[in-house]
């Protein structure tokens, strides 16, 4: 098995997602997996089962259009619709890595190996948060949450945090790794969100925040940038209010038990 086999498994994994073929997606994408190293980082138990994974009426054989980034040998795949939604931006564009750059780029670093493990961690996110839509239940979103805390797990124990530490005052720092990050903190958030844990929601976008603002003009251009501020924006309004709500409740109760002990005659 090649890494190239690994790509190719990997934009046939998106190319199902975006036709809503979860099962025959979920299984090219634990393949591409493996083949990147993934089964000597993340533990089989880890992936999801196919049994878990719904099939949907495929639909649509049009060639996929990518947004090609020349960073680390990464592009945006199209959108997948299930996870459109009017009230919290979701990131849902699958991530490919092209095959002719990963090819120049062997051999493949353990950081590298990682980078790559994580993209199609994401995916695989993306592939249950889009089933969890669609379907309706939470034991998809958990599914969801766990993989995209995966895919944090292998660039916060490898390329992210070398970079950061490489990189930390100088101008040629890979925005790809923190794209990654940022995917990962917002549908992580949306997933919170959608459980009512706001205060959970608001922290993780709090983390994706300084990441925002330090994107380069080229990725900035590319990635939802103001979309995933507005998100922080909703999440802080919608915890603000109801800390607010619950503070009034809690004094509306208070107010109205003293009135029962005056009534009932109670110190």
């Amino acid at each position: 098995m090649t890494l190239a086999r690994a790509a190719q498994l990997n934009f046939q994994g998106t190319r199902l997602l975006e036709s809503r073929d979860y099962r025959a997606a979920n299984r090219a994408l634990c393949e591409s997996a493996a083949i990147v190293g993934g089964l000597e980082i993340v533990e089989q138990e880890d992936l999801p089962e196919l049994e878990a994974w719904e099939e949907a009426e495929a639909s649509g054989e049009d060639e996929m259009e990518t947004t090609a980034t020349t960073a680390m040998s990464l592009s945006f795949g199209p959108d997948i619709p299930a996870l459109k939604d009017h009230e919290f931006f979701i990131f849902n564009r699958c991530l490919l890595f092209q095959e002719e750059k990963v090819a120049a780029a062997l051999p493949l670093s353990e950081e590298q190996k990682r980078l790559y493990a994580a993209t199609v961690m994401i995916n695989m996110a993306i592939g249950c948060h889009a089933l969890a839509k669609e379907v309706g239940k939470d034991s998809h979103l958990r599914k969801a949450l766990h993989l995209y805390g995966l895919s944090l797990d292998l660039l916060w124990d490898g390329p992210h945090r070398e970079e950061e530490e490489e990189h930390e005052d100088e101008d040629d720092h890979d925005d790809c790794l923190d794209v990654l990050v940022i995917a990962a903190l917002n549908n992580m958030a949306n997933i919170h969100y959608q459980m009512g844990a706001l205060p959970a929601a608001k922290q993780l976008l709090e983390t994706a925040k300084p990441l925002l603002s330090d994107l380069s003009e080229e990725w900035a251009d590319l990635f939802p940038v103001d979309e995933c501020y507005l998100n922080y924006v909703v999440t802080s309004f919608s915890t603000t209010a109801r800390s607010a709500w619950n503070t009034q409740n809690t004094k509306t109760e208070l107010h109205f038990s003293s009135a029962i002990f005056f009534i009932l005659g109670f110190p």
